[in-house]
């Protein structure tokens, strides 16, 4: 397995190793933003953590919170449309039930899966895992999508 660092270089910062993925990026963006977002809402103190790993076959976005967390018997029915825990803890926090039902379809329709683990009071990480692919694949796609650019012109 494959942990990343942030490498800071005065303004630009990267990631490292560099991880190549054949997935749509406005999905990818809606998910993980969808992850970030519900972890700071059901944080009320604490912290957020956002993790990349990966290795030969996949890449796994992490994002651990200390939050409220989420009951073992709501865990089966997270992802179904239009469900939320319905407990003291969440009742004054907003929401239609559908981010992580679509953030769910949405990983799927990039080959991934995005799943939990929680317990309640303690925290929840999710993970987003997609299929990786090595950088000759990746460079291959580039010079075949810049060819037919191109030629669609």
């Amino acid at each position: 397995m494959f942990v990343s660092d942030i490498i800071d270089e005065g303004k630009e910062k990267s990631l490292q190793p560099i991880f190549y993925a054949n997935i749509d990026p406005d999905h990818f963006r809606e998910v993980v933003s969808n992850l970030i977002e519900n972890a700071i809402k059901y944080t009320p103190s604490g912290e957020v953590v956002v993790n990349v790993t990966g290795d030969d076959k996949q890449i796994s976005i992490s994002v651990k919170d200390s939050g409220i967390g989420i009951p073992a018997e709501d865990i089966p029915h997270l992802f179904q449309k239009f469900y939320r825990v319905d407990n003291s803890d969440t009742r004054e926090i907003g929401g239609t039930g559908l981010g992580l039902y679509l953030s769910r379809r949405l990983a799927e329709a990039m080959s991934g899966n995005l799943r939990v683990e929680s317990k309640y009071k303690e925290g929840s990480t999710f993970y987003l895992e997609i299929p990786r692919m090595n950088s000759s694949e990746a460079k291959q796609r580039s010079i075949y999508n810049a060819n037919d650019q191109k030629f669609s012109s």
